[in-house]
């Protein structure tokens, strides 16, 4: 009986063939059940990478200040920035602020950057209160999330290349696991969020290329440019090689007009621009200056080399420039954990090697191979003034180890999932074994610089904020890290010794107002010789005296030996002025006595002496001199500010 007839007849439906509707609903199915495999082996994936970001951040070292160097320099300086954010300055980036004898203050500028760095290490920091050392940690963690972010864009970047989780892991480990990649992932400054930008504006770049969702390479490129300028140079290579494609594959030269490239490269550069252009204004209402004279047009003619001098000063290290970008491309494709074994000539030439077989055996993602091999190299040339003196831009080579260990484990991935998911994991341990060495290495400065830390919370809780502060010598070198300084005492000015409030100095012998015998490494004395002045001046009777904070400075000039032989006494009270009368009795003894050799110091030709007032609420003082035998010399009483 036919197929036909059986039907006819209302029999055999059991083994009639399924209808077109049946087989396309089938169909249907397994396909919606192969994307929902592939979803999960992504998830999984994801998970895998953020598992791994979550050992980032437990394994975090105990480093609470900034060692010599670059990582402890740039920290330094991205917590002092990060740390003067306000929105009374409209969000304004600088680090120092200086105030001179006319009472003139002026910011040192640093306004050449996305505030998005900044502005999360600040909301960091903020979590801690005033407490430095966990402000410091609480930035670096902020840092690392930024690494991770960078890290999960790259797995996402490869598995929609590869379409295999394993393969995307293998890649993503490896490509992290370089020295610098792996020290520099918590430093505080914009270099990881310009990585994180990068690697975000490659995931949008990949799946564009991969899929056709504009949208997508728009919203990422926007942001990553706004994290860091670097992601400038993947966008460069994505429009040009797109550019390229569409005129030899159209034959037109206008072609390329209706594509999205005029759009995405016009939407990127005008945003830059009118974000640098907001800074540009915002610097000049913070600072007064003419744009000629800012800091971030001079950066700028330094950075691209338009500074003669700096460029005749740096002539020799800028002539070995190609030869070291080569060293640093080789290093980028040696896990910290092989460097030394992987350490062997003509590793250039075996990159130039596989970047040539790349484009040949994977001529579909020409494109995007291109983006990985050269980004680094475009971002570099323009910028070799200042890439050739700083070794962390060689993460942004970041593309050659994801295009290198991309092609070689995307053939490797063909011997099948159970050897994809042994180089995964051999690949993430090797990621986990170069971080816990490095960060170990880090960790060693722990003794070196906390100290410091601990010296400057002591300080800071003395001087509060507002104050003038001067340097025993150069800025840099009274805190170990260069721009320390302006992180610790945020919101204090820094001037000089005419016209300061307090002293830092790393001598405990700077003068004899010590105001923290308790500290190892940086001292704060205050300031005797800028006392000098009416604000502070509360009597010049027969002994000068002098009242800053919580301070009382005695003077006096000539000191005689029966001078030496008179006590001090001295008095508080938190309200009540009128017991003050001349004459009237102590309702209370005095909180305090002493003579010239318990708190004395010579001073200006005679002897000077400093006290504390006691803890507490104090409005009042009451302070004078007795003789040997209990004869008031002379008493002054006086009101203070606290």
């Amino acid at each position: 009986m036919t197929q036909t007839a059986n039907r006819a007849e209302g029999g055999g439906s059991s083994e009639m063939p399924p209808s077109q509707d049946t087989a396309f609903a089938k169909a249907s199915f397994h396909r919606f059940q192969s994307v929902l495999g592939r979803m999960n082996e992504k998830r999984c994936g994801a998970l895998a990478v953020l598992a791994i970001g979550a050992l980032i951040l437990i394994l975090q070292n105990n480093k609470h200040g900034f060692e010599k160097g670059h990582h402890g320099y740039i920290s330094s300086h991205g917590c002092a920035i990060a740390a003067n954010l306000s929105l009374k300055k409209h969000l304004f980036m600088y680090d120092f602020v200086t105030k001179n004898e006319a009472g003139t203050i002026e910011c040192s500028g640093y306004n050449r950057f996305s505030h998005l760095s900044y502005l999360a290490a600040r909301i960091g920091m903020a979590l801690a209160g005033d407490n430095l050392a966990l402000q410091i940690h609480l930035a670096r963690q902020v840092m690392n999330l930024f690494f991770i972010g960078a890290m999960l864009c790259v797995f996402l970047s490869v598995w929609e290349l590869s379409r295999n989780a394993f393969t995307a892991l293998t890649v993503a480990g490896i490509s992290f696991s370089p020295m610098l990649m792996v020290y520099y992932n918590d430093m505080i400054f914009n270099e990881t969020p310009a990585l994180c930008g990068l690697t975000l504006t490659l995931y949008g770049v990949v799946v564009h290329a991969v899929h056709g969702r504009a949208r997508q390479l728009f919203v990422k490129s926007l942001l990553g440019v706004w994290l860091g300028f670097q992601a400038f140079a993947v966008l460069l290579v994505y429009i040009v090689a797109g550019v390229l494609k569409d005129a030899w594959e159209t034959r037109s030269l206008t072609r390329w007009l209706k594509g999205p490239w005029l759009a995405l490269g016009l939407a990127t550069l005008l945003f830059a621009a009118f974000y640098v252009g907001l800074n540009l204004v915002n610097e000049h209402i913070a600072t007064g200056k003419p744009f000629s004279e800012m800091s971030t047009i001079k950066a700028a003619k330094y950075r691209v080399g338009q500074d003669e001098s700096f460029n005749q000063q740096t002539k020799a290290a800028l002539d070995l420039f190609w030869g070291q970008q080569v060293e640093r491309m080789e290093h980028m494709v040696k896990p910290q954990l092989f460097a030394k074994a992987l350490d062997f000539r003509h590793l250039g030439v075996i990159l130039l090697v596989a970047f040539v077989a790349s484009l040949i055996l994977f001529r579909q993602r020409r494109p995007v191979l291109l983006v990985l091999w050269l980004s680094g190299i475009v971002w570099a040339m323009p910028m070799k003034h200042f890439v050739t003196f700083h070794d962390f831009q060689t993460v942004f080579y970041v593309g050659i180890p994801i295009a290198f260990y991309y092609v070689a484990f995307s053939l490797a991935s063909r011997a099948g999932n159970l050897a994809g998911f042994l180089s995964a994991a051999f690949a993430l341990a090797v990621f986990v074994g170069s971080f816990v060495q490095v960060n170990n290495f880090k960790g060693s400065f722990c003794m070196l610089v906390n100290p410091v830390t601990q010296d400057c919370q002591v300080i800071r809780g003395i001087v509060g904020r507002g104050k003038i502060l001067a340097t025993d010598g150069p800025r840099e070198d009274v805190c170990i890290g260069g721009l320390a300084p302006a992180y610790y005492f945020s919101g204090n000015y820094f001037g000089s010794v005419t016209n300061a409030d307090y002293v830092l100095s790393r001598n405990p012998r700077y003068n004899p107002a010590l105001l923290t015998p308790g500290n190892r490494h940086t001292f704060l004395f205050l300031n005797v010789d800028g006392l000098a002045s009416p604000p502070h001046l509360k009597a010049t009777s027969v002994c000068k005296v002098y009242q800053k904070d919580a301070y009382v400075l005695y003077e006096k000039a000539p000191c005689t030996e029966q001078d030496l032989r008179n006590r001090f006494y001295l008095m508080t009270l938190p309200e009540e002025p009128g017991i003050f009368r001349p004459g009237a009795g102590a309702l209370k003894p005095a909180t305090m006595e002493f003579d010239w050799k318990q708190r004395g110091f010579p001073h200006r030709g005679g002897m000077a002496a400093v006290v504390r007032l006691p803890d507490g609420p104090v409005s009042y003082v009451r302070t004078g001199q007795t003789s040997p035998d209990d004869q008031k010399l002379w008493e002054v009483q006086f009101q203070i500010g606290r």
